[in-house]
């Protein structure tokens, strides 16, 4: 697709904007047909050369080494014309007129040349910006005080455009000024030059029926009026492309209405980005819930984010009552807002309301040998968040942004009977509930292809949250991803590394958990894996399988840590997991299927089950 567009550009600045070779440094004019003087009806089609003259240069030995034809050959009109495009393409001369004159025993074959004249001087006449007047005329240095010769002309008109190439500048071409008498040097016998550098006259929007042109265009960093630079237009795709609202995007560059200059029309097509109705998903924590959503990352088609979800946790087994004390499940509601462009300089403000419930995995997480399997813990979270994030460093399109958040929530914790676990909160009210305000911030880079399933560049993030209220305490997490295309298109490398810490007197549920995201695959995501900070590594390779389908190989390693734990891997051996994986790509997002294996010494005996763990969630792992 890369190759195809550049090379569209290349036919565009050398097919329409550019006159063809032939005209801009024709091929010398052969004046009439070539023609046998007093030629006689009889003649057979292949005369004898006896002589061969060449008249009017100074380059005769040049002339009579480029040619084929010796004196004593019998030679056809065809051959002869061959002759005159050999000698003409020494680019040296302005004019070649071969003749064939009758001898007594046979033709004397004259070429008459005409010779360009000796340039005497290049002049640059306008001003460019990307290359200098210096850098311009450097190239054309060997033509001055010599005999002008299309050929080497032509050589240095392409390295100079190659030079606007290997800079990005796909479009820029040198303009070869023509005089009016048709001569290609001006009465002081100078070369004029123009350097057209391909400057965008604007973009023709198309295809685009749900998304407003604006929101189009403050992707664009590239505006009417600026030089076409490959290298920024490649990076402006890629973020059309990230926001996820279209399937394909083809460029069609064609020729604007002022010379020398081009439009780039652009050609959408739409994907639905609106998603309505019941969802159901599966995940090792949470089980089987079920839930009514509405999401729109391209709401009302400005670009605006919103999310409407409830999600409960699926209990078949006490739907009849058998257990009522577990009657209480996951629970998940959300109403989410951003607008990603709110203010100038591409500022984003977003926020949430939000209230779930989740199991802490049975109470074992926790150590709380109290509660059994039967009778485990759920937390509650209740609060908003506002957020706010812009680019770094001055530049809109940076791939670095900032971000605050402050946010306030409620937490309580229960039993699956719903009696309040007072010993284990901070504030120790009788309803369980501590009450927390934390002021995040963080700093994130982006340079991938697509956000939700990318195939190169790179992600990384940290942050910091300090949090203050029953009690008080700082979290720092950070991740880093980078995405490696080793088939194009095919076989991708991920790598990534995520860990984080606590630090300070933070509640005994506040832990970071092998679960989801971070899970190290081949381990139960039931609280087995938990801590106070955690470092875990993960590779992949990602390929294709068909269709809707395409699958992974992978390996985790990595662990949790307690408080009185250290990262040190000769005390506490790192775990690791490998597998492979299923990718399905649905309706409701890329569903993840993935076996790993910890114990290669258990598989070996048969139990498959007991030798490593199924994992099923939605997107990838990172």
């Amino acid at each position: 697709m890369k190759f195809l567009f550049k090379a569209s550009l290349l036919v565009l600045s050398s097919g329409i904007t550019l006159p063809a070779l032939a005209q801009s440094f024709p091929t010398p004019s052969p004046g009439e047909e070539i023609r046998i003087e007093k030629q006689d009806p009889l003649v057979p089609p292949l005369v004898k050369v006896n002589r061969i003259t060449i008249i009017g240069t100074q380059y005769t030995d040049a002339v009579r080494l480029i040619m084929h034809t010796r004196s004593g050959d019998e030679v056809s009109p065809e051959a002869l014309r061959l002759e005159q495009k050999r000698i003409a393409e020494l680019g040296y001369f302005s004019d070649v007129t071969p003749k064939l004159i009758k001898q007594i025993d046979g033709y004397e074959l004259v070429i008459y040349l005409r010779e360009n004249a000796i340039v005497k001087g290049v002049q640059v006449k306008n001003k460019p910006q990307v290359l200098s007047r210096e850098q311009i005329l450097n190239a054309f240095k060997d033509l001055k005080s010599q005999t002008l010769n299309f050929d080497k002309l032509q050589q240095a008109r392409e390295s100079i455009e190659q030079q606007y190439r290997d800079r990005g500048y796909l479009l820029a071409h040198l303009e070869i000024i023509q005089q009016a008498n048709g001569s290609w040097l001006n009465a002081q016998d100078q070369l004029e030059l123009l350097m057209h550098e391909g400057r965008l006259e604007g973009f023709l929007l198309e295809g685009n029926i749900r998304t407003q042109d604006a929101v189009i265009e403050r992707e664009l960093s590239l505006k009417a009026g600026d030089l076409f630079d490959q290298n920024i237009f490649e990076k402006d795709l890629a973020r059309l492309h990230r926001l996820g609202y279209f399937s394909d995007i083809k460029v069609q560059p064609e020729a604007g209405e002022t010379a020398h200059q081009f439009k780039m029309r652009l050609v959408f097509s739409e994907e639905k980005t609106t998603d309505v109705g019941f969802n159901f998903s599966l995940n090792n924590r949470d089980g089987l819930l079920g839930g009514v959503h509405y999401t729109d990352p391209n709401f009302l088609g400005k670009g605006q984010y919103l999310n409407l979800k409830v999600q409960a946790g699926l209990d078949f087994f006490n739907l009849l009552g058998s257990q009522p004390q577990q009657s209480q499940r996951s629970f998940y509601g959300r109403i989410d807002f951003a607008d990603p462009w709110l203010l100038p300089g591409r500022t984003s403000l977003g926020s949430s309301l939000f209230s779930e419930r989740t199991p802490l995995f049975f109470g074992n997480a926790l150590g709380n040998s109290d509660l059994a399997l039967k009778n485990g813990l759920l937390q509650t979270r209740t609060g908003a968040t506002l957020s706010m994030s812009r680019p770094l460093f001055g530049d809109v399109y940076s791939p670095w942004r900032g971000n605050l958040s402050f946010t306030a929530e409620q937490i309580g914790l229960t039993d699956f009977a719903a009696l309040p676990q007072r010993e284990l909160s901070l504030s120790k009210r009788f309803s369980a509930t501590d009450i927390f305000f934390n002021l995040g911030s963080g700093l994130s880079y982006d340079s991938r292809n697509l956000a939700l399933n990318p195939s190169k560049g790179v992600y990384g993030s940290i942050a910091a949250q300090p949090v203050w209220g029953d009690g008080s305490y700082l979290k720092l997490s950070g991740n880093l991803s980078a995405y490696i295309p080793l088939l194009d298109p095919g076989l991708t490398l991920a790598l990534g590394l995520q860990g984080g810490t606590y630090v300070g007197d933070h509640p005994i549920y506040e832990q970071f958990f092998g679960a989801g995201y971070s899970t190290i695959r081949g381990w139960q995501e039931n609280g087995t894996l938990f801590g106070s900070r955690y470092l875990i590594g993960s590779a992949e390779a990602r390929f294709p399988i068909y269709d809707f389908i395409s699958g992974v190989v992978f390996t985790d390693i990595g662990n949790f840590f307690s408080d009185k734990q250290a990262f040190n891997q000769q005390e506490l051996p790192f775990k690791y997991g490998v597998g492979a994986g299923l990718r399905f790509q649905t309706p409701m997002g890329l569903l993840r299927l993935d076996y790993g294996i910890r114990d290669f010494e258990v598989l070996s005996q048969g139990s498959f089950l007991d030798a490593g763990q199924l994992h099923f969630s939605i997107g990838q792992k990172f």
